[in-house]
């Protein structure tokens, strides 16, 4: 079963028919799937570790790709800006795993950074593609299905931060849970057509 991760998820259910169709084709070539921005939300988690966002720069430039690190090095302004607007104070996401009704394909909820303020916590998701953006219905697709899953207090938020947009992500809204439904039965059954 396909294991997609939470931006990948975002970024499908927010691109346009033809590019969403261009970006699942891809998992069926190897290594056309690639998730180019996975060290990089390796490194935030990696940065904030300690609790601060000291590590964060050393993080960054530890990613072993040059590509890679020049892109994370670009974003350091901007995630440091975001995180530091939620907060100050970081602790360990919760983590979870989710299949899809159709068992076709599953996603590993593990939000990038967990921010402490008082008795309150966020829990954030960083989204990193510059050639999609993420709308607030799409983002509470993925709050919706993270809030549902994440064994998360009432006091807890989930949030999307798309770093490019420089904008967070915290509502659900009404049209969120119908576009979660609609894509989520759409992607089960482009997994499951394809065999695996």
């Amino acid at each position: 079963m396909p294991r997609i991760a939470p931006a990948t998820f975002l970024k499908l259910i927010s691109s346009k028919p033809e590019q969403k169709l261009r970006d699942l084709r891809a998992y069926d070539r190897p290594g056309d799937g690639y998730d180019g921005h996975r060290a990089l939300r390796l490194a935030v988690r990696r940065g904030v570790a300690d609790g601060s966002l000291d590590g964060l720069h050393a993080a960054l430039d530890r990613i072993s790709v040059i590509e890679e690190r020049r892109r994370a090095l670009r974003f350091e302004p901007t995630i440091r800006k975001r995180l530091r607007a939620e907060g100050n104070s970081f602790v360990e996401p919760p983590r979870a795993v989710w299949e899809s009704p159709g068992r076709q394909f599953s996603m590993e909820l593990y939000p990038e950074v967990g921010i402490q303020q008082g008795n309150h916590r966020l829990f954030a998701f960083l989204y990193f593609h510059g050639s999609v953006r993420p709308s607030r219905t799409s983002a509470g697709a993925l709050i919706a299905l993270a809030r549902g899953r994440l064994a998360i207090g009432e006091a807890d938020e989930i949030a999307v931060i798309d770093v490019p947009g420089e904008k967070t992500f915290k509502a659900v809204y009404p049209l969120s849970r119908e576009l979660l439904i609609d894509e989520v039965s759409h992607l089960d059954r482009w997994f499951g057509s394809r065999g695996r």
